[in-house]
């Protein structure tokens, strides 16, 4: 409400409001309750933009952690890069530059705040990792069987040893890596066809992991999980061409995914009952869902970024518990590619996104 509007008018409002005759207005998922952000409702918010690094072609490959902080690769130098912001500006450092390295970045904090980042390697077609331990980068190889180590997927278990989904290039395979203190466990996840691409990961409550891909041979979503013995691997969504830019997160210990329809250029997301799947379009018309990135926010309401190639936009998606609401966050130049989203304490966006136009990595913060 108005502040210069008359308490009568208010409590008028306020009293339809309760009686729930204006669901139309505010909603669960928006500014409130830790939800949603964006056009939520709150006149007093803004999108703001700034830029975390403006050297030549950087910032693909983006993935974004709460601090904020963002792992991604130059692609004029070949390097993996790490850019933190320190409450004025953003504090960026060259993390590897061992050949081209850097393709897939996955980022995660641990409790100290210091970055896990998996990644590709593309000189010599491995899976690496890396992590800051307060004093400098400790950079590993984790599987060089082959080309392996495409579309990374990196979460920390109750150790806070990594675990990471990724694609074996070589032989159509989704994988899965996890360090056990010593060494690390690999095996294979699924290898019915060609499948593995974009792989999402998340652990359950008892840190057994949960992925989401492209299945690419049948063109199907996908969604494998470990019961701590075995995989058990289903097909969420056959209809059409789906599944790229797969991006999961959990909505009451169940699994959720944001998507894109190759077949209708749209973007999609599922989530899992307990029994069954159910999937709905979010946003269509045009080509929209490219680089969708899924967060949940504290009242359990999904909020997606993601690039709407037709305009050349980066687009915000939210549940506000009655429905998907959508806008344009930035329609200046051609924006939104390689989108990762976070939500910060009060449930407010914050979008790292590459600039095509300027070839520069760029970030926007609804407050």
């Amino acid at each position: 409400m108005k502040k210069n509007q008359v308490i009568t008018v208010a409590l008028i409002l306020m009293f339809f409001l309760s009686m729930g005759l204006m669901t139309g207005c505010g909603g669960g998922g928006g500014s409130d309750g830790g939800g949603g952000g964006g056009g939520g409702g709150d006149d007093s918010k803004t999108w703001q933009f700034s830029s975390i690094d403006t050297d030549d072609n950087v910032g693909w490959y983006i993935s974004l952690a709460l601090y904020p902080a963002v792992s991604y690769y130059d692609n004029t130098n070949g390097t993996l890069k790490y850019s933190r912001y320190n409450g004025s500006d953003w504090d960026t450092e060259v993390v590897d530059r061992n050949g081209n390295v850097g393709w897939y970045t996955s980022l995660v904090l641990d409790e100290d705040k210091y970055p896990h980042i998996s990644y590709y390697d593309v000189t010599n077609g491995d899976l690496k990792y890396t992590y800051y331990d307060g004093n400098q980068w400790n950079t590993k190889t984790v599987d060089a069987t082959g080309d392996v180590g495409r579309y990374t997927s990196l979460k920390l278990d109750d150790d806070e040893y990594p675990c990471i989904s990724y694609y074996d290039n070589t032989n159509g395979y989704l994988k899965f890596a996890r360090y056990n203190g010593t060494d690390w466990d690999i095996e294979i996840v699924d290898q019915d066809g060609n499948v593995g691409w974009y792989s999402s990961l998340t652990l359950d409550s008892s840190y057994n992991p949960r992925i989401a891909y492209y299945d690419v041979t049948n063109a199907d979503l996908k969604y494998s999980r470990y019961s701590g013995t075995t995989w058990t691997t289903v097909t969420v969504d056959s209809s059409g061409d789906v599944g790229r830019f797969a991006s999961m997160s959990s909505l009451l210990g169940n699994p959720c995914i944001a998507y894109y329809d190759t077949t209708n250029q749209s973007l999609k997301y599922a989530e899992y009952s307990g029994t069954t799947w159910t999937s709905e379009t979010v946003d269509q018309g045009g080509d929209v869902g490219k680089y969708c990135s899924l967060y949940m926010d504290s009242s359990r309401n999904p909020s997606i970024a993601y690039y709407d190639a037709t305009n050349g936009d980066l687009k915000y998606a939210y549940n506000n518990g009655i429905g998907w609401q959508t806008e344009t966050v930035i329609s200046e130049n051609d924006v939104g590619g390689y989108a990762s989203l976070v939500l910060d304490s009060s449930g407010d966006p914050q979008i790292a996104y590459y600039d095509f136009t300027n070839q520069i990595l760029d970030f926007a913060r609804y407050k």
